[in-house]
């Protein structure tokens, strides 16, 4: 992964939670494992007016990398309002 985005293996069957902020300039992701606290994945980046295009992206990453886990999301910032309805 690029930057200070990481990565580590966790079962395909646990539940993970994601925590994803969409700002003004950034979209920043982090991936817990719920049953140890363990951090999985995290991703900051800056979307250049393109939230939704660099949301979508971070969250098929997330996707490809913990296929059959089950992911429970918190979406905050300015422009979280339009991703939490998405995932709803």
């Amino acid at each position: 992964m690029i930057g200070s985005e990481a990565q580590k293996q966790v079962e395909v069957n646990n539940e993970l939670l994601v925590g994803f902020d969409v700002g003004s300039t950034t979209v920043k992701a982090v991936v817990l494992d719920v049953s140890s606290g363990t951090e999985c994945f995290r991703a900051y980046r800056r979307h250049r007016a393109r939230q939704a295009e660099e949301a979508a992206a971070i969250i098929g990453e997330i996707g490809q990398a913990f296929p059959g886990a089950s992911l429970t999301f918190a979406v905050t910032g300015s422009g979280g309002a339009p991703l939490a309805k998405a995932l709803d």
